[in-house]
């Protein structure tokens, strides 16, 4: 499975894996071993939160992490959230399976 086959929400389910863990497990390093660990427990959440950030849904290109609420008849835009979305909030493609054009069978 290539990296562009690879669902979106996949794609965050797993950072937001890595980042959690990382700074759980150099966190405890720092406090155990060395304190040189700490740069790892903040370095790699930061990359994985920036990586996050950065993803873009493949049919309109707009950044899956922002987003847009209308709140008392006013629209309010924001980064982020600790939610996994499962469609882009610009065009509405789901990003629960993967951009898989390339991947259909056809019968002969």
């Amino acid at each position: 499975m290539s990296q562009q086959n690879v669902p979106i929400r996949k794609k965050i389910i797993i950072l937001f894996v890595v980042a959690v863990a990382n700074a759980l497990g150099s966190g405890l390093a720092a406090i155990y071993f060395h304190p040189l660990f700490l740069a790892l427990a903040l370095g790699i959440p930061v990359i994985c939160g920036l990586l996050i950030v950065s993803l873009k849904c493949p049919r309109c290109g707009h950044p899956v992490a922002k987003r847009t609420r209308r709140v008392f008849g006013v629209d309010w835009t924001y980064w982020g959230g600790f939610t996994f979305p499962s469609r882009c909030d610009n065009c509405g493609q789901t990003f629960l399976e993967g951009n898989r054009t390339s991947d259909v069978i056809t019968s002969r």
